[in-house]
């Protein structure tokens, strides 16, 4: 019965997405007339800065007391304007501060 039902629901998608598609096909044309191609290319650019993020957060998750320690320093200072390190630049300050913790955690495991 539920099999039958997830059949039914992708069958009824399928079709909207068909008709979407012919909808959308006869005014694509006019729509490319009328926009920039720029315009066309910023949600392709969306898409690849967002497999970007989650590359480097997916690593983050992955060692969760290495990876979510610097990070919260990052937000520390950028969003809080917090100095951290004193005269040391926060960006080496922080990836010590992750290597330190790297080397940390691969000793307890």
């Amino acid at each position: 019965a539920a099999c039958q039902k997830a059949y039914n629901v992708a069958v009824a998608g399928n079709f909207i997405v068909g008709v979407l598609n012919i909808v959308f096909g006869m005014i694509g044309p006019i729509i490319m007339r009328a926009l920039p191609p720029a315009a066309l290319l910023v949600p392709i650019a969306g898409i690849g800065f967002s497999f970007l993020g989650v590359g480097q957060i997916t690593a983050c998750l992955a060692q969760p007391i290495v990876g979510f320690v610097p990070l919260l320093f990052v937000f520390i200072g950028w969003f809080a304007h917090i100095k951290i390190g004193g005269i040391v630049p926060e960006a080496l300050t922080i990836i010590i501060l992750g290597t330190i913790l790297g080397w940390i955690d691969r000793n307890t495991r």
